[in-house]
């Protein structure tokens, strides 16, 4: 059941995949959240400096700043800020870094749609973001 537009609040998709980006922002626009998209590790920041967001989804394998590369520079401006990662790779060095980094999540492509809301609706749940 969907709740009114935005109540539930706001992600943004990190990923310089379009395909995944607009599938996402189609699925969960229609769930309730409000979603912001970036296709780099940059824009992503410049977004958590301007806007509220509630949960990152981060891709791991972007050009010039990767995941783990953007999940640090994200501590710092917004430590508690919630992210999940999201993965093509099997676990390895860098998924054990984001996790590090306060990851509190990791979804491996292809993934379930219906799984993935799931893990966001637990996520954000648990406590508020700042």
């Amino acid at each position: 059941m969907n709740t009114s537009r935005h109540e539930r609040g706001c992600i943004m998709i990190v990923d310089n995949e379009r395909d995944i980006l607009l599938v996402l922002e189609r699925f969960l626009s229609r769930e309730g959240y409000k979603v912001l998209l970036a296709d780099s590790g940059e824009k992503a920041l410049q977004y958590i400096q301007a806007q509220r967001v509630d949960l990152v989804l981060l891709d791991m394998a972007m050009p010039k700043l990767n995941g783990v590369e953007t999940l640090r520079k994200i501590r710092i401006l917004k430590p508690d800020l919630r992210t999940m990662i999201i993965t093509a790779c099997p676990y390895n060095e860098k998924v054990a870094e984001a996790f590090r980094l306060g990851a509190c999540e990791c979804i491996y492509k292809p993934f379930n749609l219906n799984y993935l809301h799931e893990m966001i609706m637990t996520k954000i749940s648990e406590c508020p973001s700042s």
